[in-house]
């Protein structure tokens, strides 16, 4: 493939953010990296700058550092409670928790997209961001709904009757 990429198309039911922001995902190694450097542990003084500038990042608007579901099971592996809270001290201070919808959540939207072309009504699901906060935000439309027609809301009802 020569010549540029091919533009990215979103599904419409997915809220993207604001095109000013850019949204950065880094991988738990690179968090306990930052943390190390936050906590002045040894194996993080290469990482002190790049703490720094994470930090003046978000403060100036210009970048949304985001969580996934990957990272909440992961943090679950790591036993001692000291190095967690180190970690999650730092994804708090630059994302506030801000977390992408699950992987299944984006297909979903992209299948509903393709659907949308053939079918004679678009979809009734509603419009979810991209990026929510913490773990609630990477749940399925259908788990999110409640009451509104969907199987999983009809069941609630079924079940509270």
């Amino acid at each position: 493939m020569k010549g540029e990429p091919p533009a990215l198309v979103w599904p419409r039911l997915l809220e993207l953010p604001s095109d000013n922001v850019n949204v950065v995902y880094l991988d738990l190694n690179h968090w306990i990296s930052l943390a190390q450097a936050s906590v002045g542990h040894s194996k993080g003084n290469s990482f002190v700058e790049t703490l720094e500038a994470c930090h003046a990042a978000r403060s100036a608007g210009t970048a949304m550092f985001v969580l996934s579901g990957t990272h909440y099971s992961e943090m679950l592996k790591i036993k001692d409670p000291t190095q967690r809270r180190e970690i999650s001290n730092v994804m708090e201070e630059l994302t506030d928790f801000a977390t992408l919808v699950s992987r299944v959540v984006v297909m979903e939207s992209e299948l509903m997209a393709m659907l949308d072309r053939c079918a004679k009504a678009p979809s009734l699901l509603p419009i979810i961001p991209l990026i929510g906060r913490g773990s609630p935000s990477r749940l399925r439309p259908a788990e999110r709904i409640e009451d509104h027609g969907t199987f999983r809301g009809r069941n609630r009802q079924r079940a509270r009757a």
